[in-house]
């Protein structure tokens, strides 16, 4: 779980410089997970005087070519109180990549899941299935709760499905929402966050501290 939001890149030469000298880092990752191990990249677009340098996409489309990871999805984080104020047209969400090592990589999404905006199952059982459904009576939504989808952020609605306010994620809201779906009990994680550390341990995790752009 590496988190790239506070790098000083101001050009897309210095994005490439950045992603290139990631490779080795990125190779050790490899060597070092399991199959069943995952690779998270929490990162933001960059604002030069003159132009945007969209970092995530970049780190998108360069890491498969450099690499042996596989980009699994794109997660968009709305972050705890919006825009930056030290930085003019900073966005106010922040990227997660998710990379796998194979194809076949599996991942169980439900202690992520949010809650329903109506009490117990949302929208009820369908009695006579569809080929979807296999012709069996079938729950159409997760017991466990509704997923969370590609753009995630805090939501507060009322009775009648009213929507209140959204707020964002703070930096150990993205850290444990991450480790809610990539990770176990006793699983190590690697991370250059030293603020991750306590929520990792008291996720029952191993912390193993990264070198990279260290931050606290």
């Amino acid at each position: 779980m590496l988190h790239l939001t506070k790098l000083n890149i101001r050009s897309y030469s210095e994005a490439e410089t950045e992603i290139l000298s990631l490779g080795n880092l990125l190779g050790e990752f490899e060597r070092k997970l399991s199959n069943n191990g995952s690779l998270w990249i929490i990162c933001e677009n960059y604002v030069s005087p003159i132009e945007l340098i969209p970092f995530p996409l970049m780190l998108a489309d360069e890491i498969p070519k450099k690499t042996k990871w596989r980009l699994r999805n794109i997660l968009t984080i709305y972050r705890e109180g919006g825009k930056i104020k030290d930085k003019p047209l900073a966005s106010s969400y922040c990227s997660v990549l998710f990379f796998v090592k194979n194809k076949t990589y599996h991942f169980d999404k439900d202690p992520a899941r949010l809650p329903y905006v109506f009490k117990d199952i949302e929208w009820g059982k369908r009695k006579n299935g569809s080929s979807g459904y296999h012709g069996k009576e079938s729950i159409r939504y997760g017991t466990k709760g509704r997923d969370p989808g590609n753009v995630v952020y805090f939501e507060l609605r009322d009775s009648t499905a009213r929507l209140i306010s959204v707020s964002g994620f703070s930096d150990n809201d993205v850290f444990e929402f991450i480790l809610k779906i990539a990770s176990g009990p006793s699983w190590a994680v690697y991370t250059n966050s030293k603020t991750a550390q306590l929520l990792i341990e008291k996720m029952d995790r191993t912390f193993r501290f990264v070198d990279y752009h260290e931050t606290e």
